[in-house]
C-alpha cells in the first residue's frame, strides 16, 4: 500500500460553475420539503416504453414513464426508504426526460432489473440529494452535462454505485458524503467524459473494485479523510491540459488528503498511457 499526498488538479471554471448551481438548487429543494418523513417505504416504477406518467407509478403494472415522475411521486410519498425501479431499455430526453432529480428525506435507491440506458445529451443524468444512503445500479448515462450528482446529507450514510457506466460526459460525476460515509464503486467505468470522470468530496472510506476509466481529462480526483482502496481497476489514456505549455498530460488519480492519516491503498491496478497515482 501506498500513502500520497500530491497536489489535486485544476479543476475548469465551467465545471466547477455547472456543479455549484446543481446543488445550490438541491438544497433549496430539499429544505423547501423538509417535512419529517414518515417511518415505511415505496416502491415506484418506471417504464420508458409503456409507463404512463398519469398511473401511480406504485406497482410494475402502473408504472409511470418518465424518471422526472418518479421523482414527484418519491416526493409525495415522503417516507425513509424509497426505492426506483427502473425497466431496461432507454431513457431519450428527445421524447422524455431522461434524467431525473431526487431529493428525499430518506434513503433512496435507484435499481434497473436490466440494462438502463440514460441518453442525456445537453441535459442532466442523475441528480440525488439524500439524507440516508443511496444506490444506485445496472445504469449507463450517456452524453450528459452533469452525468451523476449524488449528495448524502446524513452522517455515516453510504453511497453505492454497482454496474453503472458514464459515456461521453461533460462535467465530473461528482460524489459527496459527510465526512465518515462510505464510497463503494463496484463494476463502474467512465469512458470520454470531456472535463472529468469522478470526483468524491469528504467520503471517510474510498473503495473501488472492477472500475475502469479511459480517455478522460481527469480520470478520478479523490478527497477523502480516512483511506481510498482501488483494486482490481484500470486507468488508460487519461490526461489534462497542460496550461503552461499547452499540451495534454496524462492523469489518473489524484489523491487530496483531508486529513493528516489519509491513505491510499492501491492493489492489481493497470496504469496504460497514465501516470499512476498523485
Amino acid at each position: 500500500s501506498t500513502q500520497s499526498t500530491g497536489s489535486p488538479p485544476r479543476q475548469p471554471r465551467m465545471t466547477m460553475l455547472v456543479l455549484f448551481v446543481s446543488l445550490l438548487s438541491f438544497f433549496v429543494c430539499i429544505h423547501c420539503s423538509s417535512s419529517v418523513a414518515v417511518n415505511g417505504t415505496v416502491d415506484v416504477w418506471v417504464d420508458p416504453l409503456v409507463g404512463d406518467d398519469r398511473a401511480s407509478g406504485l406497482n410494475a403494472s402502473v408504472a409511470v414513464r418518465t424518471l422526472a415522475r418518479a421523482s414527484d411521486v418519491a416526493t409525495l410519498a415522503n417516507v425513509l426508504e424509497t426505492t426506483i425501479h427502473m425497466a431496461g431499455g432507454v431513457y431519450a430526453n428527445a421524447t422524455h426526460d431522461c434524467g431525473a432529480r431526487f431529493a428525499t428525506n430518506g434513503a433512496v435507491s435507484l435499481v434497473a432489473a436490466s440494462r438502463a440506458t440514460l441518453h442525456c445529451a445537453n441535459a442532466a443524468g442523475l441528480l440525488v440529494v439524500a439524507t440516508g444512503n443511496i444506490a444506485v445500479m445496472n445504469v449507463t448515462i450517456d452524453g450528459a452535462d452533469v452525468p451523476l450528482l449524488l449528495n448524502s446529507t446524513a452522517v455515516g450514510s453510504s453511497v453505492l454505485l454497482t454496474d453503472v457506466a458514464v459515456h461521453s460526459g461533460v462535467g465530473f460525476s461528482t460524489i459527496q458524503t459527510l465526512g465518515s460515509g462510505r464510497v463503494t464503486l463496484q463494476k463502474t467505468e467512465w469512458v470520454d467524459c470531456r472535463l472529468g470522470g469522478l470526483l468524491v468530496i469528504d467520503a471517510g472510506v474510498f473503495g473501488a473494485s472492477q472500475a475502469l476509466f479511459r480517455r478522460n481529462r481527469e480520470a478520478l480526483w479523490l478527497k477523502v479523510r480516512n483511506s481510498a482502496t482501488l483494486y482490481n481497476c484500470t486507468f488508460e489514456d487519461n490526461y489534462r491540459a497542460d496550461t503552461v505549455s499547452s499540451t495534454n498530460v496524462v492523469s489518473s488519480v489524484h489523491f487530496e488528503p483531508r486529513s493528516t492519516d489519509s491513505t491510499i491503498h492501491i492493489d492489481s491496478v493497470i496504469f496504460s498511457g497514465d501516470n499512476g497515482a498523485s
